[in-house]
């Protein structure tokens, strides 16, 4: 059996599977935020943490762009604000995660999330570009989630009836 993957931005169940689980992790630190664009410089002023995650049914590269004011608005003060970054980035991908399985994506596993400044990331880059943008404002301040890569394009991304639904903070065991 071969799985033909198409780019992710080609799914629009996905973009709203990613919208949900942005909306949830911060509301889970206690943010609420809107679907709304900011000005490119704007997205500069903060840090990116960028996770993989890969399956049988897909390949994607999730980048979290967060304002420092964001950061700093949700840093619980345990970690370093550069690594906090990279640990909403890997909370996110964990939502994500658990949202393709509860819609049929079966086993996604997870990489060690990498943080670089945003100064470094390019939204304009020239050319196609399988990358799918978010855009997020919370307090006045921009987040950006990007998503690059492929699903499975004959993934319905449809709610599931999956054995075993997988709640957050859930376990599974294989």
């Amino acid at each position: 059996m071969t799985i033909e993957l198409t780019p992710a931005k080609e799914h629009p169940q996905f973009a709203l599977i990613v919208e949900r689980c942005t909306h949830d992790l911060f509301e889970a630190h206690g943010i609420e935020v809107t679907r709304q664009a900011a000005g490119r410089d704007e997205y500069r002023q903060g840090s990116c943490g960028i996770v993989r995650i890969a399956g049988k049914h897909c390949e994607l590269t999730l980048l979290l762009m967060c304002h420092r004011g964001l950061l700093r608005r949700t840093h619980p003060g345990r970690v370093l604000m550069r690594d906090w970054v990279g640990e909403l980035a890997n909370q996110l991908a964990g939502r994500i995660k658990r949202g393709l399985w509860n819609h049929g994506a079966g086993l996604v596993y997870q990489t060690t999330p990498a943080v670089v400044d945003a100064k470094h990331i390019r939204m304009d880059a020239e050319g196609p570009s399988s990358m799918a943008p978010l855009h997020f404002v919370a307090n006045h301040y921009p987040a950006v989630v990007l998503i690059d890569g492929f699903l499975d394009g004959e993934l319905s991304l449809k709610p599931q009836d999956v054995e075993p639904y997988i709640a957050e903070g859930g376990l599974v065991m294989l």
